[in-house]
């Protein structure tokens, strides 16, 4: 991934994350800091975090609740910035969306002409949802996906193997397609794994 991609998909994640928390707010005001991490899928401490910058922006306001709780609610200023956030988030989707289409076409066709049958994705997230739905368009075969998240759970009615699954020489697979790990920190564990980024 260039350093451009990488940065449009850090602003991408912290529009989403925005908005998560905004989204959430306002479908359920009276929701506490737990089971706001638990509805946008993110660790408490960065939920407390996106709190107190929305709440300086002046998006989020916060009452006192009788039980030593707080309720939160958007501001006038919030529900505008929701608006505008959808629409951003909307929009960068679906280029998004339209470019991981044309770099998938990309590369299966050239996964044909150099014979490679059978591709296998590193990483579970939007990108391999895309990629996989691409690849029903080929005469190639779908060899598995490897995550180091939530191992175990399917993804299009495949099992997601480990990081661990992957051997160096036993391999199921011609190209292992990196299609984006979750958390960053996972590439760290990537090392003498030979794979193919898309972007």
């Amino acid at each position: 991934m260039t350093p451009s991609s990488e940065k449009k998909v850090a602003i991408q994640t912290e529009v989403h994350r925005e908005l998560s928390v905004l989204e959430a707010i306002d479908k359920s005001p009276n929701i506490n800091q737990r089971n706001l991490a638990k509805e946008t899928r993110m660790a408490l401490g960065l939920v407390n975090s996106y709190l107190k910058r929305l709440i300086r922006m002046g998006l989020i306001k916060i009452k006192d609740a009788p039980g030593r709780r707080y309720l939160y609610y958007l501001t006038p200023k919030g529900l505008t910035e929701k608006s505008r956030l959808t629409y951003e988030y909307m929009y960068h989707s679906i280029q998004f969306y339209g470019k991981a289409r044309l770099q998938c076409r990309k590369c299966f066709h050239e996964c044909l002409e150099n014979e490679f049958r059978f591709i296998a994705f590193l990483g579970c997230s939007e990108l391999a949802e895309i990629a996989y739905l691409t690849l029903q368009e080929y005469d190639l075969q779908f060899a598995g996906i490897y995550d180091s998240v939530d191992p175990g759970r399917l993804f299009f009615s495949h099992r997601v193997n480990t990081i661990n699954d992957i051997h160096p020489t036993r391999k199921p697979y011609d190209l292992l397609l990196y299609t984006g790990l979750k958390t960053p920190e996972n590439r760290e564990s990537l090392k003498g794994i030979v794979f193919r980024e898309l972007f």
